[in-house]
């Protein structure tokens, strides 16, 4: 059997946020926006930056580059780029990247890339933002000082069908500007109250699962405690300690235009949580928007994602006001923990 053929590369990995909701309002005009952003900007970016376009995905794209900054410059142009194009659409209806960035060492086959280091690039994809970029150690530690980008160091972190944690860093232009206020439809609303109800939340979650991290025997944990007594070989896979996922919140008003903020505050805790909680396993949003609109069943969610807890929730806007429902249930159990 002939040798397979290796190389270190820099791996970009992008798709598109809420891509499936887009669709499903227009799919003639959405496919055809993405065909001319692919045409206009995505190809001749990667191009003058040296790279390969590896493949597309319908909704993204994979690729790579000879040098990790002008991966990272690429990155930076087209998010920059495409987000100054979705300014003349509503912002239901805009077009907008998450991109993932690794360097490592990947199996070369018939024009693609496989292994590891693509695996890693597009599970930091998942964790980017609408718009943002997130990078590995390796990434950060070649481009740093290089060019005028910061950035915010994510915390190790587990993701799926990676054995070792993966230090994750959220790229930031020097340039950015302060948060600004959050706009759907005709309403404007401030995402500091929705900043700290994300963060009233996280620390919640954190603080319960420290004590509960420190063994202590409260009767949410008293469930897990039932299987002891099972052969080794009977049990099913234990999850970890710090695991968990957040469901997409509904969007209790109804209103088809208020869906990207709501998914934009799942997307948040998802992130805030991944950043909080280092060395805990935080299923990304990718995964998680496949229980979008679907009953919930904690224990069946449990078991098929390998995960502890999870958190779900709902929203509902009235005016300028926003309602932001949480509660954190025990899959094992499904008994609610906090809300």
């Amino acid at each position: 059997m002939a040798a397979l053929k290796r190389k270190l590369t820099t791996i970009l990995c992008a798709d598109v946020a809420g891509y499936s909701l887009l669709m499903s309002r227009d799919e003639e005009t959405t496919h055809a926006r993405l065909a001319a952003l692919f045409r206009e900007v995505l190809e001749p970016a990667i191009a003058a930056h040296g790279g390969t376009l590896v493949k597309t995905t319908g909704d993204g794209f994979l690729s790579e580059f000879v040098s990790v900054v002008e991966a990272m410059r690429c990155a930076s142009e087209i998010q920059h780029a495409v987000t100054e194009l979705s300014n003349d659409y509503p912002s239901d209806q805009a077009i907008l990247f998450r991109i993932g960035i690794n360097l490592g060492d990947v199996i070369h086959d018939n024009d693609d890339i496989f292994g590891d280091g693509v695996i890693i690039a597009s599970r930091l994809e998942g964790l980017a933002e609408r718009g943002g970029i997130v990078v590995s150690q390796a990434v950060r530690d070649h481009v740093h000082d290089k060019l005028g980008l910061s950035f915010e160091d994510m915390g190790e972190q587990r993701l799926k069908n990676i054995e070792r944690p993966v230090r994750a860093f959220r790229v930031r232009s020097e340039a950015d500007e302060p948060p600004r206020s959050l706009s759907f439809g005709r309403r404007h609303i401030q995402s500091g109250a929705v900043a700290l109800a994300v963060a009233l939340g996280v620390s919640v979650i954190a603080g319960l699962w420290w004590f509960d991290g420190l063994g202590s025997l409260s009767a949410w944990t008293a469930p897990l405690l039932r299987s002891a007594a099972l052969p080794e070989i009977l049990r099913p896979p234990r999850p970890a300690q710090l695991s968990i996922v957040v469901l997409p919140f509904a969007n209790l008003g109804g209103d088809p235009q208020q869906d990207y903020f709501v998914d934009g505050i799942t997307e948040s805790l998802t992130t805030d949580l991944s950043r909080a909680l280092p060395g805990s396993f935080v299923v990304t949003r990718g995964t998680a928007f496949t229980y979008k609109g679907k009953p919930v069943d904690a224990r069946q969610i449990g078991r098929d994602l390998n995960v502890r807890y999870l958190l779900q929730g709902s929203v509902l806007t009235d005016g300028d006001q926003v309602s932001v429902n949480a509660q954190l249930i025990e899959a094992d159990s499904n008994n609610e923990l906090w809300a």
